[in-house]
């Protein structure tokens, strides 16, 4: 199992799940899409300048909790509103983060 693959399933994560992806092209971004479909849930790719209520709009709209977001962006994240962050790490130490989201709460407006 991989690293994002054990943090789906530690998430709960269903088979045809939505998974926002929220990384820059690269490694990292390759891993995430193919754990996430190896795992059985659907990545959806997202801009990494994404404003962070644009993003929750988005998940709200398609139906998706998860973020899986780069390490140099989870910070840009902190206001999002989530329930529970889980590492993600591998050969190359931590590199993501997933965030479960609790779409429920409040999202500051961006600015």
């Amino acid at each position: 199992m991989t690293a994002l693959g054990a943090a789906l399933v530690t998430l709960g994560v269903s088979r045809g799940e939505r998974v926002l992806i929220l990384m820059p092209a690269g490694p990292g971004f390759a891993a995430a899409i193919v754990g996430t479909i190896r795992h059985g849930a659907l990545p959806l790719p997202m801009n990494p300048g994404t404003w962070t209520s644009d993003l929750v709009t988005a998940a709200t709209k398609i139906g998706s909790r998860l973020v899986v977001v780069s390490t140099e962006h989870t910070s840009a994240l902190a206001e999002l509103p989530a329930l529970q962050k889980v590492p993600v790490g591998g050969e190359q130490g931590i590199w993501a983060t997933v965030l479960s989201l609790d779409l429920n709460q409040p999202v500051p407006p961006a600015g």
